[in-house]
């Protein structure tokens, strides 16, 4: 009985089921430093594109509140940053900042009437047809590769077999996709599990 369950394991086409987890690269730079940089350089380009995009009033209206006026998100993390780069700061002052940034960059998510750079970029950037992909380039947001490049790399193939998937899931940063593969015998789902794991 024993060897029947095994000849049949083996004629049988299984499937191997291998979740991988590609994280992409974040578009705001990690340091304090190279995020004034960054940020600077997106608002002038935002503000130098704004007027092609069709945003509408209440989008160019978020826009001004974010980074213009002496309460803005823009503007105080501005004032705190000039404080904190210049190495004279207290522990109050680097909170500050943190939580500064913080605020710029995600806002308060469960709040419809918060803007923050993400949220911006989120509703009014990555999806709108009227803003080009050298746009977003200039912007120094993160712009997908739409060319579909077959590879020479070894490992794109395991045992002879293709590799064939798709994305299961995708949130900030973390792609999820399932790779199928079809294998024939016990011995090649061995072979192909151990080059997964290990390789």
């Amino acid at each position: 009985m024993k060897k029947a369950i095994i000849q049949m394991m083996i004629i049988v086409k299984m499937i191997f089921v291998s979740t991988i987890i590609v994280k992409k690269k974040d578009y705001i730079p990690k340091s304090h430093a190279a995020f004034n940089s960054w940020q600077l350089n997106f608002t002038q380009k935002v503000n130098s594109y704004i007027g092609g995009w069709n945003l509408g009033v209440d989008a160019n209206t978020l826009w001004t509140t974010m980074t213009t006026g002496p309460t803005s998100k823009k503007v105080v993390f501005d004032t705190i940053w000039a404080i904190v780069s210049s190495k004279q700061f207290t522990h109050a002052q680097e909170q500050k900042l943190k939580d500064a940034r913080k605020d710029y960059v995600s806002g308060d998510k469960n709040n419809p009437a918060d803007i923050s750079i993400r949220m911006f970029v989120n509703r009014y950037i990555r999806f709108n047809p009227l803003v080009t992909a050298d746009q977003k380039e200039d912007l120094g947001l993160t712009v997908p590769d739409t060319v579909k490049t077959p590879t020479s790399d070894v490992n794109a193939r395991l045992s002879g077999i293709e590799l064939a998937g798709a994305i299961k899931s995708s949130k900030h940063l973390i792609i999820t996709s399932e790779i199928k593969l079809p294998v024939k015998s016990q011995k090649n789902w061995k072979m192909v599990f151990w080059k997964l794991k290990f390789t």
